[in-house]
């Protein structure tokens, strides 16, 4: 990232998510370490991080999950106001919950009763 120029940081570069600019690299690398804290289980829950930072992270994780919802929609409701609405289809699923408890459940770190309406849909694995 250092080596990168100011125009370098507008270049497109093929990911999973489609054509997405370099400065994305910094919130990937930003969420792999924020969630992989939580995962070393050293103290530090998904409730403990910055609000703001959650959000980021929520709104992030969802974009990643989003192209394996075809079938359907999936309404992310946190109770801090972040709302998202995710994949294809005419049938939505409404799920609700804080922001560190829809991260932890579209992630794979919590199960689908730390948030509500989510105990019949499968997320097809962790984002």
């Amino acid at each position: 990232l250092d080596q990168l120029s100011d125009d370098s940081w507008n270049t497109r570069l093929n990911t999973p998510l489609g054509p997405l600019p370099a400065a994305v690299l910094v919130l990937a690398r930003l969420n792999e370490v924020a969630l992989h804290h939580v995962d070393l289980d050293l103290g530090r829950k998904l409730s403990d991080l910055d609000p703001a930072l959650t959000a980021l992270l929520l709104t992030w994780n969802a974009r990643r999950l989003s192209p394996r919802l075809r079938h359907y929609r999936l309404h992310l409701m946190a109770d801090e106001g972040v709302d998202l609405t995710l994949g294809d289809g005419d049938w939505t699923a409404e799920v609700r919950g804080s922001q560190a408890s829809l991260l932890g459940w579209i992630t794979g770190r919590r199960d689908s009763t730390a948030v509500l309406g989510a105990e019949a849909i499968d997320l097809g694995g962790p984002v």
